[in-house]
């Protein structure tokens, strides 16, 4: 008998009792019916598992059992009650390992275990599902995956992601990504395989985050440092939300320390060098802060620079800059003002806008001192009005106004001011460069309000020294002119001329009268006039000498 290719055997009918099969060997040829053959060589195997030979003649039931509709499963028989049957499962049970499907290869190429939905519909996509014990598709999960080229999501259901957008996500309590190996980072990277330009969020092990950079200051390892990576935004952090109360960006320190505070500082490339320049820094103290050196004390908050000029303000047109205090009710606890027009109100926003002052001040707690100037300098201290402008109606001018007046009324206050070069009189006071003190009140009072003993009024010309001084009005009473040291309530030096009019003495008293009394040149001074004479009536003229 001539043996025939495995190709050209006759197919074998097993349910037909008369099949045999022929065995030739060392010349014997033996004749086994087929089903009797079966029955021994799968006589331990049970229906539905895939056999597996357990010695050279013999076959046993496997581990790995097919289903009535062709599905799969390894050391189980019922499927897995998640909805739906899987068309391959593995039914571990209870057992030691803890791996359940392994795979491993030695290629000089990436080795994948790949899964593919080649199903392009709007709902598809390709995923790799973990579920925990109490899991289910609804709950207790985590999955990666993609989605089909023409994702849009289930009718009545928010889609996770778009067409060909991947995903990882989670539908259990807390989603920890991380990287447990010490001393390593964990880096996400976008826009391409090469990492060393694509990484850009790094979480490093000292729990710094960098993002667009990797680097780390050892000596003040900031917990996030951003880098502008393409050079072309303004914007380093932008926050956006949609809330009805305040939407903020918060800096804490839990630390109740004598010298730390809470900051948040903007630093220029300057200030990059050197840590004590080109900052602004806005913070507030712990409630132990004892740092004499820095700024502000306990508790205390704080906004300064060290770059150059400091700039605060409002840019918006048509509105205020305001400063409050006291509570964060800003109608009731507002003090300082700076309006568009650059004028300053303070305790008041009113600005009379048809003579809006420079600085308007309102007394808001019943003070009598409305402005008070310390100084300490060798030299002048002053409060200054200046006007530069030279029009023939300027002036520069300080003025006191009562309850009564303003100065368009032209009544009730005082004035005390200096013309311009090329002021031009009208019906106001002096003329060009002229200085002046006047009020329209009732009566006007000049004087000095001391009660010492040498507390003198002077009245000067010409200078400012003693030599300038025209009128001394003595604390004892006694009136000089031309004379600083007056000895008598009247002490006139030099020449008095009394012109169109009468000196008149008045009083009820007897023998008064006005009298001459010569001392130096006292000859020449009386020429003409005999000693001791009485020259008119009443004892009114008497010359002594």
């Amino acid at each position: 008998m001539s043996a025939l290719p495995i190709s050209q055997l006759p197919e074998i009918n097993v349910t037909d009792p008369n099949a045999l099969l022929v065995i030739v060997t060392s010349g014997t040829t033996y004749k086994i019916p087929f089903s009797d053959l079966m029955a021994t060589v799968f006589s331990n195997v049970t229906e539905s598992y895939l056999p597996i030979l357990s010695s050279d003649t013999t076959y046993v039931s496997s581990q790995i059992f097919q289903t009535p509709i062709g599905n799969v499963r390894v050391k189980g028989l019922s499927p897995t009650d998640l909805g739906a049957e899987e068309l391959f499962g593995v039914h571990a049970g209870v057992t030691d390992s803890y791996l359940t499907i392994s795979s491993s290869g030695d290629v000089d190429a990436p080795l994948a275990t790949t899964i593919q939905n080649t199903n392009s519909g709007t709902t598809a996509s390709t995923d790799i599902v973990a579920i925990g014990d109490t899991g289910n598709f609804d709950s207790g999960y985590i999955d990666m995956g993609v989605n089909s080229s023409t994702y849009s999501g289930y009718s009545g259901y928010t889609a996770l992601g778009g067409p060909s957008d991947a995903y990882l996500f989670s539908t259990s309590n807390d989603l920890y990504i991380g990287n447990a190996s010490p001393n390593k980072k964990l880096v996400l990277f976008n826009g391409g395989f090469n990492t060393n330009e694509n990484s850009i969020l790094y979480v490093h092990e000292d729990r710094s985050i960098t993002i667009n950079t990797d680097y780390v200051d050892p000596l003040n390892p900031s917990a996030l440092r951003i880098v502008n990576a393409n050079n072309t935004s303004t914007s380093m952090i932008h926050s956006d939300s949609n809330i009805n109360d305040f939407a903020e960006i918060i800096s804490v320190n839990l630390n109740t320390g004598n010298t730390a505070s809470a900051d948040i500082v903007a630093q220029n490339s300057l200030g990059e060098s050197n840590p004590d320049e080109g900052f602004i820094d806005m913070g507030i103290n712990s409630p132990n802060y004892g740092t004499t050196a820095n700024i502000g004390g306990a508790g205390d908050a704080y906004l300064y620079s060290t770059g150059n000029d400091l700039y605060l303000g409002n840019a918006s047109s048509g509105k205020k800059l305001v400063l409050f205090n006291g509570g964060s009710d800003t109608s009731t606890y507002s003090k300082f003002y700076i309006h568009e027009d650059s004028s300053i109100t303070i305790n008041t926003p009113y600005v009379d806008f048809n003579n809006p002052a420079a600085i308007r001040l309102v007394n808001a707690n019943g003070s009598t001192s409305m402005l008070h100037a310390d100084g300490d300098i060798d030299n002048f201290s002053e409060i200054a009005s200046v006007n530069q402008s030279q029009g023939n109606f300027a002036s520069a001018d300080i003025t006191a106004t009562n309850d009564l007046g303003n100065r368009d009324s032209s009544q009730g206050y005082v004035d005390m001011g200096i013309n311009s070069t090329t002021y031009t009189p009208t019906d106001n006071v002096g003329g060009p460069n002229d200085a002046y003190v006047y009020g329209t009140g009732r009566n006007f009072y000049v004087g000095n309000g001391s009660v010492s003993s040498d507390s003198d009024v002077y009245i000067f010309t010409n200078g400012k020294g003693d030599d300038s001084i025209e009128i001394a009005i003595k604390a004892d009473g006694t009136i000089g002119i031309h004379n600083i040291n007056p000895s008598y309530p009247m002490d006139i030096s030099g020449t008095t001329r009394i012109q169109d009019g009468n000196f008149m003495v008045t009083s009820g008293q007897t023998n008064l009268g006005v009298v001459i009394e010569a001392q130096d040149n006292g000859d020449a001074i009386l020429s003409g006039l005999t000693i001791g004479d009485v020259y008119r009536t009443g004892d009114f003229l008497k010359i002594v000498h």
